[in-house]
């Protein structure tokens, strides 16, 4: 019989903030995060997407391992995780050094806005996050990242024209090339069931605002 691979989840061991809507901020009160999702609790998140100009304008994604509890095996935003106890804004930057290996000084990190997100893990808990999303150019290559092979399975550069052709239903998929944690590349077929489900878009919206904030237009991204 085959091995069963472990699902990987650090949510027993993560203390988290409590966070109190409508403001969602901290009440004082702390939980591990397995307990505070648990408690149908808000938890603070981090985001962090890189966008590169050269040699095409592209994002750059994490596909998840296919053993973590929430969306394993998708292609999601560079970097993320929860905020732990105390931390806030970019103290979250410490999740791009430990899944990617990847140092970006603050000040060359933009602040997007705050989100709110709801979903089912692998384990049924309901999860409620209150993402804090931020932005960066990524200047080195993929073969520079040290990933965190139990969180992130590859890294992917993805061409902004072809991703939004398939966020926009112009076309099915795209073959795409990704590296995985021991440097091997490999193709994948990108489509729009490649990355987590949002309620709100939140994959092509943020594909969308990278695209304008690098200056491209409609007709670039046409067929």
């Amino acid at each position: 019989m085959a091995r069963k691979e472990p699902i990987h989840d650090q949510s027993h061991r993560e203390v988290i903030d409590v966070l109190m809507p409508p403001r969602f901020e901290p009440t004082g009160e702390t939980k591990t995060a397995k307990q505070a999702i648990a408690d149908g609790n808000w938890l603070g998140t981090f985001n962090i997407w890189l966008f590169t100009k050269d040699p095409e304008p592209s994002i750059i994604y994490q596909m998840r391992s296919p053993h973590v509890v929430w969306e394993p095996g998708k292609l999601d935003v560079a970097a993320g995780g929860h905020y732990s106890a105390g931390e806030q804004e970019f103290d979250g930057l410490r999740e791009l050094r430990e899944e990617l290996g990847v140092v970006i000084p603050k000040e060359k990190v933009q602040f997007f806005g705050r989100k709110l997100y709801a979903g089912i893990d692998v384990k049924g808990r309901e999860r409620k996050s209150v993402i804090s999303v931020y932005l960066a150019e990524y200047n080195g290559r993929l073969e520079d990242m040290k990933l965190q092979e139990y969180e992130v399975t590859a890294v992917a550069k993805l061409a902004i024209k072809p991703l939004m052709q398939v966020f926009r239903g112009e076309k099915t998929s795209f073959t795409a090339t990704c590296l995985d944690a021991g440097g091997k590349a490999f193709k994948y077929e990108v489509s729009a069931d490649s990355f987590p489900y949002n309620f709100d878009d939140y994959q092509r919206k943020m594909a969308e605002f990278i695209a304008l904030k690098l200056g491209i237009d409609n007709a670039y991204l046409g067929n």
